[in-house]
């Protein structure tokens, strides 16, 4: 099961960055508004979710008497990933997970792909034991486990990767 959701999540990131791909360059850093991100900030935040995800599986890890999260969690989850699959916005949850207004496009882009390479290695070799305990605390569903954070995570990269096909559209010819 798990596997399988690692998979779902890498091919939701390889489409993602297929998109991303199509830019120009020197469109990967325009802003399309001043309240809207660019291509670059969209995966430097994806980065940063990611690399909390990270984090968290290597602290459980490390942990031991680990509790289950609760059907309210999960319940949570599901909300939360149907509101990601919804045309409606929510503003980030935090500012640790916000972009900066000056990242180098191949600095985040290897950054990030470092962060994923160590999640996959970290949460498939995370005993089966503690792959059900709470580990990922996100700020708005609560503690969750290493299935729910894929499911979140992949919602979230596609949810982006809408936002990045939208950007793409603002460049294009009229």
């Amino acid at each position: 099961m798990l596997t399988e959701r690692i998979k779902q999540w890498e091919e939701a990131r390889e489409e993602f960055l297929d998109t991303f791909h199509q830019l120009a360059d020197d469109q990967k850093s325009v802003k399309p508004s001043p309240e809207k991100w660019s291509a670059v900030q969209i995966v430097e935040h994806l980065s940063k979710v990611d690399g909390f995800a990270l984090r968290a599986v290597k602290k459980a890890a490390t942990r031991s008497n680990l509790s289950k999260p609760g059907i309210i969690n999960e319940l949570l989850t599901r909300f939360a990933c149907a509101y990601l699959r919804s045309p409606l916005k929510l503003k980030v949850p935090t500012d640790k997970i916000a972009p900066s207004n000056s990242a180098n496009v191949d600095e985040v882009l290897s950054e990030w792909q470092s962060i994923l390479q160590e999640l996959r290695s970290e949460a498939l070799n995370l005993p089966p034991e503690k792959q059900d305990a709470a580990m990922f605390k996100h700020p708005l569903i609560g503690m969750i486990n290493l299935d729910q954070t894929f499911r979140f995570l992949t919602e979230h990269l596609r949810n982006h990767h809408r936002q990045l096909q939208k950007l793409i559209v603002t460049f294009s010819p009229k």
